[in-house]
């Protein structure tokens, strides 16, 4: 399973219904799940995830790609994607996988199918998950905890959660708009803001302490591929400047602190 900040419950979710959204334009079936976060992808895996797909959901984000891997990257990745979301285990996505799922849940609104019956179907449609009523109750807030605050709609909020609920799409529309159940934190919009993958990683390698030089080519390692030399490049360019500063880990903290006090203003 796809891993989310708020547990199995909704992991299994998102997984289901990501893999049942992408089983009506990819030969998921091909797919098989994986093991770990490590996935070996065949080239017939792969291949079951057409171009089309992603020029219908994040065609505004293959030029940010294209030195890193560019479309058949992408093409791995969703499969890699499709292979977690079949794993019984949640598994912690990598920087750009999560990015990916990002840009196809906001943007599969756009994506449209046929049935076996001529029917067209669009991804805002009730994903017909068995297990809805039960993740709901795990969710729904009691009103009884919430007696003393008299401005908060606990009606209102229960009425949100179960139309986040839905499908893929909702439950990504609903993350975007209010911070949501799927991801962690919003680290992979350093790779939005730069001009391309390789300068978000750079950026957020520099700025965050929190990841290793491991954890910033996982994206490759994790499907058995090379870390591509313009990444590379990148990351060395950080530790070189971490040397000259005095250590990678100093640098580091000095920049989020110089961001702290940018983003709150700075005491005197």
């Amino acid at each position: 399973m796809i891993r989310t900040v708020s547990g199995e419950s909704v992991s299994r979710f998102l997984s289901a219904s990501f893999i049942d959204l992408m089983s009506h334009f990819c030969d998921t079936e091909i797919i098989t799940p994986c093991e770990g976060e490590k996935c070996v992808l065949t080239e017939a895996e792969w291949n079951a995830v057409p171009e089309e797909l992603i020029e219908n959901t994040m065609s505004s984000a293959v030029p940010a790609l294209e030195e890193a891997g560019g479309v058949p990257f992408i093409r791995k990745k969703i499969a890699q994607l499709i292979k977690i979301a079949k794993a019984e285990n949640e598994i912690q996505l990598d920087l750009v996988s999560e990015l990916i799922l990002y840009l196809i849940g906001l943007n599969c609104i756009s994506l449209s199918w046929e049935d076996a019956d001529g029917q067209i179907h669009y991804p805002d449609e009730t994903f017909d998950y068995p297990e809805r009523q039960e993740l709901l109750e795990e969710l729904r807030l009691d009103p009884e905890e919430f007696e003393d605050e008299e401005e908060f709609d606990v009606q209102a909020a229960n009425d949100d959660t179960e139309a986040a609920f839905d499908s893929f799409w909702s439950l990504m529309r609903i993350n975007e708009e209010q911070g949501g159940y799927v991801f962690f934190d919003d680290d992979f919009t350093f790779l939005l803001d730069a001009d391309d993958v390789a300068e978000g990683l750079h950026n957020l390698y520099k700025a965050v302490s929190d990841y290793d030089r491991e954890w910033h080519a996982r994206p490759w390692t994790d499907i058995g591929e090379e870390v591509p030399p313009v990444v590379a490049y990148e990351l060395d360019a950080v530790e070189v400047e971490g040397i000259n500063f005095g250590g990678v880990s100093e640098m580091r903290s000095e920049y989020a602190k110089a961001a702290m006090d940018k983003l709150y203003g700075k005491k005197d």
